[in-house]
């Protein structure tokens, strides 16, 4: 057996998905577990790897709500090009069946006065689960305050690059004090699970998420979401407590449980931060809270210049 054939084996040995590229992005060979991977989750029969460029296939898989892709294309260019010592990167790659996470692992490499990059994907699901439940809120069942903490940070950077608009939502039930005091705490739990099922399902795109900030407070982080379409959730949000039509009959001035929230929404850039927007959100929950309960007060700010704005559903 010759050395090349010795690597190649131990190569394909591995369990990893390895790829090595050239410095245009030509791949130049790719071990058994990237062609496993590859038979089991395409419709194709089969690629002939050694006629693609990687940096082709990035290209083409972008897309407006997700831009996981333009990072990982500009960090592989950087190594190729020997700009950057290295890259990693962890994303989802979900099938129809399962949730799955990789990380991506760039190291450059020399070779006859060649530069190569060695491209490794690795299954990172079981780590990432676990990160996941740690996330979740044990009684509702969506996203804790933890992982809003995560996310925000995330998509206030990426919105940032972008030149996009961030908003938040954030909700508070109306009273919800009295209705623990006047039902009791099995049927306050039960509010809280039957309101957050029907809010999640309002957002689903990858640059949104939906998380009980804490007690009866919710939280909604629109990435990419103008002041306008959060309204429009806003107006939603309103309806689904109507339809939803859960009695508190025995408590002072209402017959059904409602919500209050506040809007905000500003474009990310020098002159602001996050906690500001974060801050903005909070002030018109409690402007809304004061004038009336279940409504929406938002304060939003399409330039440098913040303008506040009521809004009453």
């Amino acid at each position: 057996m010759d050395e090349v054939d010795f690597f190649n084996n131990a190569l394909d040995a591995l369990p990893e998905h390895i790829c090595i590229i050239n410095n245009i992005g030509d791949i130049v060979f790719v071990n058994q577990a990237w062609v496993d991977f590859e038979l089991n989750n395409s419709s194709t029969q089969s690629t002939d790897w050694h006629k693609i460029n990687y940096f082709d296939i990035c290209k083409n898989s972008i897309s407006e709500d997700n831009d996981d892709i333009s990072l990982i294309l500009s960090g592989i260019e950087a190594v190729a090009s020997q700009n950057s010592p290295s890259f990693s990167f962890e994303y989802p790659c979900h099938s129809p069946d399962n949730h799955r996470w990789f990380s991506l692992n760039c190291t450059p490499f020399k070779s006859n006065q060649k530069t190569y990059t060695l491209l490794q994907h690795v299954n990172i699901t079981q780590k990432k689960q676990a990160d996941i439940n740690s996330n979740i809120d044990a009684l509702t069942g969506v996203a804790n305050r933890r992982a809003f903490d995560e996310f925000f940070q995330k998509e206030w950077l990426r919105c940032a690059r972008s030149l996009s608009p961030i908003s938040l939502i954030i909700i508070d039930i109306d009273d919800f004090k009295a209705f623990n005091d006047t039902y009791g705490h099995v049927k306050g739990d039960w509010c809280l699970k039957t309101i957050c099922n029907e809010l999640k399902q309002l957002v689903n795109r990858p640059s949104d998420l939906f998380c009980r900030y804490g007690g009866e407070e919710f939280i909604y982080v629109l990435g990419n979401t103008s002041s306008k379409q959060a309204q429009e959730i806003c107006t939603k949000i309103h309806q689904v407590l109507k339809e939803l039509n859960i009695k508190r009959d025995a408590i002072k001035d209402s017959i059904r449980v409602t919500v209050s929230a506040g809007l905000a929404c500003v474009h990310p850039s020098n002159f602001n931060n996050k906690i500001d927007l974060l801050e903005y959100a909070d002030k018109y929950l409690y402007t809304a809270k004061s004038q009336g309960k279940n409504t929406t007060r938002c304060h939003y700010c399409e330039s440098e210049i913040c303008s506040p704005k009521n809004c009453s559903y």
